[in-house]
């Protein structure tokens, strides 16, 4: 571990305390809800863990933006994470202290004792941007753990649409550990795209999370293509009234390939609305399991919060589990999750290959609507 000399005191005591418990901490279990259905044998923990963590594929040399944001900047700011925790960022001490509260697992406490790697974007004032931001973690393949924490702060009336992609260039990266954090401030806006380009042999554990001030708006898009073993955890906070969150994504899973996806719509003030909507397509012998969550605080009256899964399974091997669920501690609510599993129908089927189409192009024809 590099030294924590010259950070923040309250970076330095987290960092400890996350060095601590993720030391101390054992691997997650059945034993834990989130982990229930999650198969950790396809993970060699204990030789994936015999050396460091690697480093990502770019290097910090001198700060990025020698100038620190504030309520002056009327300018975009991208940084290195590590200059922006040195320097104390907007944002920066809330989303770190967040996401530590937050941990439950020995992934989590990992990830945060790490040297800070990855990238700071801070968005002022009613700043609007015009184009779309391109955010990648280019991994370079390794024998070990790779580790990524990304931080993006809205401040209020912000808005931005967010591409952020997972990608190597070599070979397959043994287990990316990584969470994007993002704080959206009264009246910001984001659109935010997740996708990842991962070789099929890769594992790949996400944390991210999002919270949301009053009125803000979050719109997240997620594409999972197959790997080999694939978590990710999406949690979206509406910590103050009248916000609002739509978490969508899809996958489609092939091959013996294992996915996973956990989400969950904390609702923590009144009037706020959220929308989960996931979809995925299973070949083979592939493996997914959805795992979604809405939390009603008793403050939150007058919440209205949906959640829905569907998948549609291509033949007799594959398997989905879907386990959406409610907890609800107060009754000026409305709130309902539902969720489907199927196969092509068959009418469907015979309708396009009376067409023309071969049973192949019909299959494809009909996944795609299903995804889309």
């Amino acid at each position: 571990m590099n030294s924590y000399d010259g950070f923040p005191l309250w970076y330095r005591e987290l960092r400890g305390e996350a060095e601590k418990r993720a030391k101390e901490m054992p691997w997650p279990d059945a034993r834990q809800e989130a982990w229930r259905r999650t198969n950790l044998k396809r993970l060699d923990l204990e030789s994936l863990y015999k050396t460091e963590p690697a480093q990502p594929g770019f290097e910090r040399t001198a700060p990025m933006n020698p100038q620190a944001p504030g309520p002056d900047n009327r300018n975009m700011r991208l940084s290195f994470l590590h200059d922006a925790v040195l320097g104390d960022y907007p944002g920066v001490k809330e989303l770190y202290e967040a996401q530590f509260a937050a941990g439950d697992n020995k992934f989590i406490y990992r990830l945060l004792a790490e040297p800070p790697r990855g990238f700071y974007i801070y968005l002022p004032r009613n700043y609007s941007a015009e184009n779309l931001l391109f955010l990648e973690d280019r991994l370079n393949g390794s024998g070990g753990e790779t580790v990524t924490l990304n931080l993006v702060v809205l401040e209020a009336g912000a808005r931005a649409d967010l591409w952020e992609r997972i990608g190597t260039e070599d070979s397959p990266v043994s287990l990316h550990n990584r969470a994007t954090l993002v704080l959206l401030k009264r009246g910001a806006r984001l659109s935010y795209y997740r996708t990842q380009s991962l070789p099929g042999e890769s594992a790949l554990l996400d944390f991210s999370r999002f919270h949301l001030k009053e009125g803000a708006e979050l719109k997240s898009h997620q594409a999972e293509s197959e790997l080999h073993f694939n978590k990710s955890h999406v949690t979206a906070v509406l910590e103050e009234r009248q916000s609002r969150a739509d978490l969508r994504g899809v996958y489609r899973i092939g091959g013996s390939r294992f996915n996973e996806i956990f989400t969950e719509q904390i609702h923590l003030a009144p009037r706020c609305a959220s929308r989960s909507l996931y979809r995925g397509v299973l070949e083979d012998e592939a493996r997914t399991v959805f795992n979604g969550m809405i939390r009603v605080a008793p403050e939150a009256v007058g919440t209205d919060a949906y959640l829905t899964n569907n998948n549609l399974l291509m033949n007799d091997g594959c398997r989905a589990d879907s386990i959406p669920g409610l907890k609800i501690a107060t009754n000026d609510v409305k709130c309902s999750h539902g969720s489907t599993t199927g196969k092509v129908d068959p009418r469907q089927l015979f309708y396009l290959t009376s067409r023309g189409f071969s049973r192949t192009e019909a299959r494809e024809i009909l996944t795609r609507a299903f995804l889309e």
